[in-house]
């Protein structure tokens, strides 16, 4: 009974031209926009040099080694070149508020000011490409690596350089968001107090948290399957170098698919209202989470955490997105693992809750 009421539930979900079109289609398409509009920015602004101003501190007291840091900083600097021979960096000379003038103005990248080798900081404008590789070399320089060395190992690329990717981990946290729409609709029919078929499910002999989580187990595999087709577009047919190895972003994105149904799940199985009220409330908490998250404003998320950082918390949409930045920027490392780990207890709570709600709904004519 539970393996027929899974199948058809896949036929179901394939039968669905809204569910089919916003998460089959919509990623295919945007994909290919952001492919078109995106895909060669990095390649073209990736030799320019980067503008920077290494300030001269005026106030050496207590701070006795702090000139030879400017000296080997500059020195160093200046000596970096990309693999063309173009310099890395140019580098001005500016007092403290010159400096603020010229990057106020776009005119540099960075104020970098050395106090010492364990305190060098960094001011940017925006995020970008430059910051970011600029970032990891001031990060080197700080633990005592080799730059030269460090920038001819690595590459000025890496594996999380390309701010543009981003947009591409972007589609697949949003896309897996928002199945739980999808999920909550299927869900919903299976309950007899919305619909006809709900009525002829809830008189079969089967446990009703059962046909319940049958139905969003089904629609999670769909999502998994449309994600898999997804993320192939984008790495065999558009060539988008993701920055890490391809088996992590399919882990990543069946664990996001996971919480993204178990949310559509709850919203089912919690309260009376009718579908169009719970669809409504989970589009505008999708939609709004998903803003929070900066899913359509890059710079949301960093206010968010300055601000409310326990919206981040507790956001599935930041959870998520929050997820992909953490693979994208770090690896597969103890950070990310802890991401994961996250993913999938927040389903399980959104799981167990909707299975309290579903199994405590009673009908009078059942």
């Amino acid at each position: 009974m539970l393996l027929r009421l899974f199948c058809y539930k896949l036929k179901e979900g394939l039968r669905n031209k809204s569910f089919l079109g916003w998460n089959l289609i919509f990623p295919f398409l945007l994909g290919t926009v952001f492919y078109a509009a995106l895909g060669h920015l990095y390649s073209e602004e990736l030799n320019e040099p980067i503008n920077i101003v290494i300030e001269k501190m005026d106030s050496t007291e207590n701070v006795q080694n702090m000139p030879s840091v400017y000296d080997m900083m500059n020195d160093v600097f200046s000596e970096l070149e990309y693999d063309d021979g173009v310099k890395m960096f140019d580098i001005k000379n500016a007092d403290e508020k010159e400096a603020k003038k010229l990057l106020s103005d776009d005119k540099i990248v960075a104020i970098i000011k050395p106090y010492d080798y364990q305190n060098i900081k960094m001011e940017i404008k925006k995020n970008g490409i430059k910051q970011s590789i600029l970032t990891s070399i001031v990060t080197a320089f700080r633990e005592g690596t080799d730059i030269k060395e460090y920038v001819k190992t690595t590459g000025l690329q890496g594996n999380n350089k390309d701010p543009y990717i981003q947009y591409f981990y972007n589609i697949l946290a949003m896309i897996s968001v928002m199945t739980s729409s999808g999920v909550m609709i299927s869900v919903v029919k299976t309950q007899a107090n919305y619909s006809p078929i709900g009525i002829r499910v809830e008189s079969s002999p089967v446990n009703r948290v059962l046909q319940s989580l049958c139905s969003m187990l089904a629609m999670s595999f769909l999502q998994v399957v449309i994600l898999i087709l997804s993320i192939f577009y984008y790495v065999y047919i558009l060539k988008v170098d993701f920055g890490c190895d391809i088996k992590y972003i399919f882990i990543t994105s069946m664990f996001a698919a996971f919480m993204g149904c178990s949310l559509g799940y709850m919203v089912a199985c919690v309260g009376n209202a009718s579908e169009n009220v719970k669809n409504a409330i989970l589009i505008g908490f999708v939609t709004g989470g998903g803003f929070l998250a900066g899913l359509m404003k890059g710079d949301m998320y960093i206010v968010m955490e300055k601000k409310f950082p326990l919206v981040n918390r507790i956001n599935p949409s930041s959870i998520i997105t929050n997820s992909f930045y953490t693979l994208n920027m770090y690896g597969a490392n103890e950070k990310y693992t802890h991401m994961i780990i996250t993913m999938f207890a927040y389903s399980i709570v959104f799981i167990v809750i909707g299975m309290v709600f579903r199994g405590r709904r009673g009908y009078a004519s059942i």
